[in-house]
């Protein structure tokens, strides 16, 4: 008998195969799941994906024929692929998500499944060093518009972002967001900003902004504008836009 079983285990293993069984990760991030089948024989049976400790009573969340329960459908996602695979892949991850499931294909007389582990923690894991950008173009500024510079890090959960001016002794708090907001009215004196990524692990700062004052106005006016966060320096205003590279 139990040589039996041990066949029949081995066959829809051979059937039926996912590339892990135990899923471990933090809050906010996702994870996605592999699974190859026989393309001959279930190319054309449903998919689904079902949350619960016994195989025969668990809720199906997703399914490959369009249905996704309302919570999940913002952030998750079943797909086959066929030959590629079908895929499982779950964002946004909180810690209720910590559980039992079932990744399956729709069979006659007995599905096929394989049992899959979640594990959803909160502990936080340290950030990277964070990347800026403009979202628009810098001479806009001087045109009388707002240039916004966004701050990320790619690592990281629960990552705060603030925006500082160096100052001395102490450095001087803009902006509490990812987001910084500049105008040449605001602008008032030579100064060097960074943004800081940090959570309850670690923090890490940005490269430096570099703005000097060339010509103050609230419309036409010249500034010049360097990072090596950029890679460029710009020099802006009275509808002069000039860029050239600066030293890493």
């Amino acid at each position: 008998m139990k040589g039996l079983f041990i066949l029949l285990v081995a066959q829809i293993s051979m059937q039926f195969q996912c590339d892990k069984t135990k899923i471990q990760a933090t809050i906010g991030r996702t994870f996605t799941l592999t699974c190859t089948y026989r393309t001959d024989q279930f190319q054309f049976n449903k998919k689904y994906w079902c949350a619960g400790d016994s195989r025969a009573s668990c809720e199906v969340l997703m399914d490959t024929n369009g249905f996704t329960q309302a919570a999940y459908r913002t952030r998750a996602q079943i797909i086959d692929r066929v030959s590629r695979g079908l895929i499982v892949n779950v964002r946004d991850l909180k810690l209720d998500d910590t559980g039992i499931y079932w990744v399956a294909i729709d069979k006659i007389y007995s599905d096929i499944m394989t049992r899959i582990q979640v594990t959803v923690t909160n502990v936080s894991e340290a950030v990277m060093k964070p990347h800026f950008w403009p979202l628009s173009s810098l001479e806009m500024m001087c045109w009388g518009q707002l240039v916004v510079f966004r701050c990320w890090s790619e690592r990281g959960t629960d990552v705060q972002y603030t925006w500082y001016r160096v100052g001395k002794p102490n450095n001087i708090v803009l902006h509490n967001s990812t987001d910084l907001h500049l105008h040449c009215s605001n602008i008032t004196e030579d100064s060097q900003l960074f943004c800081l990524a940090s959570n309850d692990v670690s923090s890490q700062s940005s490269e430096f902004i570099s703005l000097q004052i060339l010509q103050p106005a609230d419309k036409n006016c010249v500034n010049l504008i360097s990072s090596k966060g950029l890679g460029l320096a710009y020099l802006y205003g009275m509808s002069v836009f000039v860029g050239f590279s600066s030293q890493r």
